[in-house]
């Protein structure tokens, strides 16, 4: 005779946590159902629970609806969701939701006043950097070398240096073609 319900189940163990309120598995039956991984795929019932994750104030789950709201898929897009998880995340030490509330501002996605939102990209970027983000490095140094970002042309080839010492191959590239050229951040 088959099992209607086994308990021993990591799938049916995993509910149970999130419905006794278990932040991280709240975040992953969420997922699962936005995926379509092991369950069938339901937008509305993996929001639910990613939700449920995030006012819990887990980052992960902050951070992962932050991006569903920017990419907008399944789902219309909606800069004022997306920015206002992407901070919630960021003020957990995001790098990830700090780089993406740069882009939305740097891109004039959210907020219709380009001289604020330029300085806003600027200060998530440096969070970034301050997190060991190697890709902020590279973002920052792409800032200074364009003239967008007020920081010396040390200050930007210091992060490179920092991305270079966390094995960032991309970092390496960039700065031995920055040093052939003679090409430096103003």
């Amino acid at each position: 005779m088959k099992k209607i319900l086994d308990v021993e189940d990591p799938v049916f163990t995993l509910c149970e946590k999130a419905k006794q309120g278990d932040a991280e598995a709240q975040f992953s039956v969420g997922i699962s159902y936005l995926e379509g991984l092991g369950v069938k795929k339901d937008v509305e019932e993996g929001l639910k629970w990613v939700n449920k994750a995030a006012e819990q104030n887990f980052g992960m789950a902050q951070f992962a609806l932050g991006k569903f709201y920017y990419l907008g898929v399944d789902a219309d897009k909606d800069m004022g969701k997306a920015v206002s998880w992407f901070e919630k995340a960021a003020a957990q030490e995001n790098p990830e939701a700090m780089l993406y509330l740069a882009q939305c501002y740097s891109y004039d996605l959210y907020e219709e006043n380009p001289k604020e939102n330029e300085k806003k990209a600027i200060k998530w970027v440096r969070a970034a950097c301050e997190t060991g983000c190697p890709a902020a490095y590279l973002v920052f140094n792409d800032l200074c070398r364009l003239g967008r970002a007020q920081g010396s042309k040390d200050e930007a080839m210091q992060w490179l240096e920092k991305a270079k010492s966390q094995h960032c191959d991309d970092c390496e590239i960039l700065i031995s073609t920055l040093k052939r050229f003679n090409i430096q951040p103003e």
